[in-house]
């Protein structure tokens, strides 16, 4: 059962960014600059702030509301400075507490929870970055492995945006790399087809997705120094046919046979020389 286990795994940190209902508690870092903020504040009390380019989530707004800070007292002081800001054009970071996903009018506008002054590391550009824990959850910078780069890009696959989601030490380094089919990543699926990355670079596993997110097609996964770990094929995300386990001098370590229906038909273990051990639990005579 190890590829299918080990498949699951992958599959279940790719497959829990699409359960977000909105992207909560996440940190969505960007530099903005202000061009305006509303005379009335809206139907939750909160001023609007227009931004002179888009914001992770779409649109050329946010919105920020007293006692919504980090620091709930913060905004009483910044907001009188705001209009200076507007008129000098000074950039800020502000970091939203998500995108609402499904909603519409002032819902659908975020809300900021940070708004800091930009610092010599803190403003290299204007992408909004999504801080991503180990299953792919939205989580705070400093506590996150991963980040993703916000808005998508569209990818080779027609309705379908490219995903690349970076080291967050190594920041030049993708981890995990496809597509989904929503161009918000949060209401999407990876589709296609993915890639996962280990800390140097090499390819830990590549697995093929079909138009559904589901597995479908060759799945394969390795040690280090794309050394092959494990390899065999989907279909409907079931596993079918023969899925090989390996050990590290290349030789087969377990064997399994799955029906057309993704049944365990067989398993057989052997040593790294090769010699069956085991025969569907059951230790082998010879």
């Amino acid at each position: 059962m190890y590829l299918k286990k080990h498949q699951k795994m992958i599959c279940v940190a790719l497959g829990a960014m699409l359960l977000w209902p909105v992207v909560a508690q996440a940190d969505i870092i960007q530099r903005h600059v202000f061009t305006a903020i509303s005379n009335e504040k809206d139907s939750k009390g909160a001023d609007v702030l227009t931004v002179a380019e888009s914001t992770a989530c779409g649109g050329n707004q946010l919105r920020i509301k007293e006692g919504m800070l980090e620091n709930k007292d913060e905004y009483a002081s910044l907001r009188p400075a705001l209009a200076e800001r507007i008129r000098d054009k000074t950039a800020m970071v502000v970091t939203l507490f998500g995108c609402p996903v499904g909603k519409a009018g002032d819902e659908a506008i975020p809300f900021a929870r940070m708004m800091t002054d930009c610092g010599p590391d803190s403003c290299p550009d204007g992408k909004a970055r999504l801080y991503l824990d180990e299953q792919l959850m939205p989580q705070v910078k400093h506590l996150s492995p991963y980040v993703l780069v916000l808005p998508l890009p569209k990818a080779a696959l027609p309705g379908t945006w490219k995903v690349e989601i970076f080291d967050t030490i190594k920041s030049d380094l993708v981890r995990i790399s496809g597509q989904t089919n929503a161009a918000d990543f949060v209401s999407g699926k990876m589709v296609g087809g993915y890639r996962y990355y280990d800390r140097d670079g090499n390819i830990k596993s590549q697995v093929e997705l079909d138009e559904h997110g589901r597995q479908h097609g060759v799945a394969t996964t390795y040690f280090s120094h794309d050394k092959l770990e494990s390899q065999g094929q989907w279909r409907d995300g079931q596993p079918v046919g023969v899925q090989n386990s390996y050990h590290l001098n290349g030789k087969v370590s377990i064997r399994q046979v799955y029906s057309d229906k993704g049944v365990l038909l067989s398993t057989q273990q052997f040593n790294e020389q090769g010699v069956l051990v085991y025969s569907n639990g059951q230790k082998s005579k010879k």
